[in-house]
This record gives structure tokens, C-alpha cells and sequence, in this order.
């Protein structure tokens, strides 16, 4: 549906603001939450209205999120949930009970907000005057509007980059949740895994609870002593919680606190072992909020997993031939696609495996290629058009060209600058039992799912 002239309006002012979604690189001084902080105080502390569950990490987050919100929604709690990147619109950040804002309040929210941005930055009683506020500030504050609005019950933000310094940390958690942490955005939040767990950590606030999904040893001890300091009762997956893997897309999940209990045989939305374990995060995250007298039963956890859905994350989108999309864009999320698509049946009996992909300049392009080529008979390098931050496809060639070994057959690879053209030249090699994996980045997978998403998906 088109958009109103003024809501066209707005948002193109909107994306005109400083967006480091789509800056490379980003020095970390430009991180800071002061002026959300004096802002969201403007808007009367939208923020502060809803008990809120708090979700970092650099892998599985925005799954975290989903599910968490979910599963609220099913117990009958009216749940915001913010989450980004978006795909296809800006809507998709920003949802109660699953359903993204509409269009109409989307204008409401976003004009009230810019109204008062500009009282914000330019009126000659902000002495000295503030810095313009960001893409990402905006959003965020337009988001915390709207569930105010809307009396939420509940809402769950995801964190954007980072933790400490992200404009969501203005928040009061009930709960601070942080998933797994690997190398990612080292340019902004440091080229360690502990110095990354720093950052995520931020969101620890004093005697609040923290769910830990980190394995990485190092972050870990990170979160486990700003958690101490913090006197924050810490719950850390494969000690106060484990998951079990019950094949397909069933689990379990066994619960130290407040009492040991196990949840049997729970049916996930979401493909993928990660998910699963993603899913032990959210129940644990659920737990505390059961201890705190929320009223959440063994069903409606089962029920919000059960219909908990992210666009673009392992997501199928066609049968014949089988065509996944996946915003895997580092290597530990390449490497949890791999996982994936290892207990994927579709994946299995395909004669031909396909990749199409394409990675920003920021990634670690190089391992994420010895992740995947390997595993595909084909493989087709593209440039998203979305977001400059794309990198040359040759380049990627090159590097699939070079990590190639005579010990494995090497899948056939080639350039195809225009990603809709990749995509036709996938199709134009797939028959109808084959499979076709997009993945690589978000920026790729936006620019192609409109085209194949709703598909009939059995």
C-alpha cells in the first residue's frame, strides 16, 4: 500500500538524519546516550511506562526478542517489541502482538516526535544547542511513543550496535538479556570477544536479574563480573538452564530456578539448532518474569514459540525449488546457517545446492566464505543495492577463488553484479528439487524477499 504523502514525507526526513546502519566505518565516539537521555525526558519519559525486557548480543537477539514477545502475547499480555534492522519497511521495527505499526500510527508517532526533535535541536532556549539526533534515536523514541501509547503490558527492545552506549539503554529493565557473543562490528565495539561482552554488558543495571546465553569464555567472565559488581543475580545457559535437542524443530529445556523444571518436547517456529538454544534464552527470560508474579503457563510459552516468526531469518520462501533467505552477515551466523541447513531436509535431498550472496565491507568476508562455499555446487557473488556499504563481488570471487582446495570439489563460482539478475540466474540453474540459499547480509535479503515473499510455502 502507498504511503500518505505526509507520512513519505516524514520518513524521507527520517532517513536523512545520520544513519550508521549504512556507515562504514564507525568511530566509537559517536556512540553516546546523553542526548536520548535528555530527549526521551522531552517526550515525558515514554520509556519508563511498560515494565520492559531488555535483549542484547551479536547472535540471536532479534530471535530473543521475537520469541520473548510472543510468548507474552500469548499469555495475554499486550506486548510492544522493537527490533532492526528492518527488511522491506521501517514498520517491521516496530510491532504489538506481532503486527507491525500501521501506517496511520506510524505518521501519528513519528510527526509528535519530530515536533518535538525540533524543539530539541534548533529553539534558542537549548543553550549550547543540542546535536541533531540520529536515524537510529528517532526510531527508537518513536517506537517508546507509540507503546506508551498503545498502554502496552509489556515491551521488548533489541538493542541496535553494541549495548552501553545504544539509544535503547535509557530503558529500566525487569530483565537484561544478553545472547551469545562473537566478533562482530570490531571497528565500533572492539576486536576482542570480552572487550565485544563489555558492551553488552551495559545493559546490566543494578539488582536487576541478567539471563546469559555468552559461551565464549571470555565474554562470559566479562558478563559475570559487571554482574557481580552490578549485585544483578546472574542465570547462565548450560548451568542454571540446558537445552536438549529433540530433532526436527522439537526441544527441551530443563529450569534450576526457583525450583527445577523441565518443559518437554516444545515445537519452534524458527529452523535451526541455534534457535533452539535461542528459545532456552527466552524461556529462561520468561521465568523470571513467572517468578515475579506474572501469570504465564507451560501452554502459552509452548503456544508463543510455536507461532514466533522473524522475517528473514532461515526463512523459506519457495518449495519448488526450495529457496531459504537468511541475514547471516558474520561468520558466527554463516556458520549457525551451516548448522542449519545440516538438519534441513529440503537441504539434504536437493541434487544442486545454490548460494547467492553478498557481504558488507565490514564483515569478515573471507571466513565467512571457507564457512560456506564449500557446502554448495554453485555459487553466485552480488552487490546489494539498498545500503552502500555493499563489497565488490569480485572481490568475494577472489576470495572464494583462493580458499578453495584440491582435497574438496570446488563449487562453480561467478559474478553477477545486479543482485535481481543473481537471483534469475539461480532460479535459471535450480530445478524444481534443488535448493537455493540468499544469505550474507540483511541489505541482500531486503532486496529480494519483496520479490519472492508470500510464496505458497507448504
Amino acid at each position: 500500500m502507498q504511503k500518505s504523502a505526509r507520512l513519505t514525507e516524514l520518513l524521507d526526513r527520517l532517513f536523512s538524519r545520520i544513519n550508521y546502519e549504512r556507515l562504514v566505518p564507525i568511530a566509537p565516539k559517536a556512540f553516546k546516550l546523553e542526548a536520548m537521555e535528555q530527549f526521551v525526558e522531552l517526550l515525558g519519559n515514554p520509556h519508563l511506562k511498560s515494565p520492559v525486557i531488555h535483549i542484547a548480543g551479536t547472535k540471536g537477539k532479534g530471535s530473543v526478542t521475537v520469541m520473548v514477545s510472543h510468548i507474552l502475547t500469548a499469555a495475554g499480555y499486550s506486548t510492544g517489541a522493537y527490533v532492526s534492522p528492518h527488511l522491506e519497511t521501517i514498520n517491521q521495527r516496530i510491532l504489538v502482538d506481532g503486527m507491525e505499526i500501521s501506517d496511520s500510527d506510524l505518521e501519528e508517532a513519528l510527526a509528535f516526535v519530530e515536533s518535538m526533535a525540533e524543539k530539541f535541536e534548533y529553539l534558542p532556549s537549548n543553550e549550547p544547542p543540542q546535536r541533531r539526533l540520529t536515524f537510529f534515536e528517532m526510531i527508537s523514541a518513536t517506537a517508546f511513543s507509540y507503546f506508551a501509547r498503545r498502554n502496552v503490558s509489556a515491551v521488548v527492545l533489541e538493542t541496535g550496535l553494541g549495548g552501553r552506549r545504544d539509544s535503547t539503554n535509557v530503558c529500566k529493565p525487569e530483565i537484561s538479556v544478553i545472547t551469545n557473543i562473537s566478533l562482530d562490528h570490531t571497528k565500533q565495539l572492539g576486536d576482542t570477544t570480552a572487550k565485544i561482552a563489555f558492551e553488552k554488558a551495559g545493559i546490566i543495571k543494578p539488582n536487576i536479574p541478567v539471563i546469559s546465553g555468552a559461551i565464549d569464555p571470555d565474554a562470559a567472565e566479562v558478563i559475570a563480573r559487571v554482574a557481580e559488581e552490578s549485585n544483578s543475580r546472574l542465570f547462565v545457559l548450560n548451568d542454571s538452564f540446558r537445552v536438549t535437542d529433540g530433532g526436527n524443530n522439537l526441544f527441551s529445556v530443563e529450569i534450576d530456578f526457583p525450583e527445577k523444571t523441565r518443559i518437554e518436547n516444545i515445537e519452534l517456529a524458527l529452523e535451526g539448532p541455534h534457535q533452539k538454544t535461542n528459545a532456552a534464552i527466552a524461556i529462561a527470560a520468561i521465568q523470571i518474569l513467572r517468578q515475579n508474579g506474572w501469570k504465564i503457563s507451560e501452554q502459552q510459552i509452548r503456544d508463543g514459540l510455536k507461532n514466533a516468526k522473524l522475517p528473514g531469518r532461515t526463512e523459506i520462501v519457495s518449495r519448488s525449488p526450495t529457496v531459504m533467505l537468511d541475514i547471516a552477515h558474520n561468520p558466527a551466523s554463516i556458520e549457525a546457517l551451516m548448522s542449519t541447513l545440516d538438519v534441513n531436509e529440503s537441504w539434504h535431498k536437493a541434487p544442486r545446492k545454490i548460494l547467492l550472496m553478498s557481504i558488507s565491507r565490514d564483515k569478515d568476508a573471507k571466513e565467512m566464505i571457507e564457512c560456506s562455499t564449500k557446502h554448495f555446487d554453485y555459487c553466485i557473488f552480488t552487490k546489494f543495492e539498498c545500503n552502500p556499504r555493499a563489497r565488490d563481488p569480485n572481490e568475494l570471487l577472489e576470495l572464494a577463488l583462493s580458499t578453495a582446495t584440491s582435497s574438496q570439489a570446488s563449487p562453480k563460482c561467478r559474478v553477477v553484479n545486479d543482485p535481481h539478475q543473481g537471483l534469475d540466474d539461480a532460479l535459471s540453474i535450480a530445478d524444481e528439487n534443488d535448493f537455493i540459499c540468499i544469505a550474507g547480509s540483511a541489505f541482500l535479503v531486503a532486496d529480494l524477499r519483496p520479490r519472492l515473499f508470500p510464496q505458497n510455502v507448504e
